[in-house]
């Protein structure tokens, strides 16, 4: 068997829904690695956008419109659904606020809670996942790298998210 990947998608702001939706379809379709474990982290308290996700099952893929689709994974392919739902408080006032999403601390709660061997980290406005067994791919330049020292990740980072004053990010 291979080893789990964990691949945890942050999404807060339920505009940003379709995006998403559009990230999970394109992942189901289009992988082929056989053991994932997909860890989404809701971190905008949309209670109508968690209990979607509660309610998701990737072999049988509802909408949150509730329409049906026939999207699901590969026959050989093992999806693990992990769900954190964490309700940040800005550190200044006590006070949740949409605005202030941590996507930080999402990603080092993630991080914790992680059942993988392989760790990587996107948000919802990820689209475009290359068709394969791209996984293993990473897994082999990671092991020649050394994999406790890189991280190969899906996606590049768009500009716009490195300014994000909630982005911002101080390295170890």
């Amino acid at each position: 068997m291979s080893d789990i990947v964990t691949i945890a998608i942050h999404t807060g702001l339920k505009k940003w829904l379709p995006l998403l939706e559009n990230s999970l379809k394109s992942f189901l379709i289009c992988n082929t690695y056989p053991n994932v474990e997909l860890m989404i982290i809701e971190s905008g308290q949309n209670q109508d956008v968690r209990d979607w996700l509660k309610n998701l099952d990737f072999y049988s893929y509802v909408n949150f419109d509730g329409s049906k689709t026939t999207i699901k994974p590969h026959q050989s392919v093992k999806i693990q659904k992990t769900l954190l739902f964490p309700n940040f408080e800005d550190p200044q006032s006590g006070i949740f606020s949409k605005k202030s999403a941590p996507y930080i601390q999402s990603l080092e709660l993630a991080f914790q809670k992680a059942q993988g061997k392989y760790f990587t980290y996107m948000a919802e406005d990820h689209q475009f996942i290359p068709v394969g067994d791209v996984i293993s791919n990473y897994i082999k330049i990671l092991e020649t790298l050394g994999a406790d020292r890189h991280i190969i990740p899906f996606l590049t980072t768009q500009r716009y998210k490195l300014a994000k004053k909630n982005n911002a990010f101080q390295g170890p």
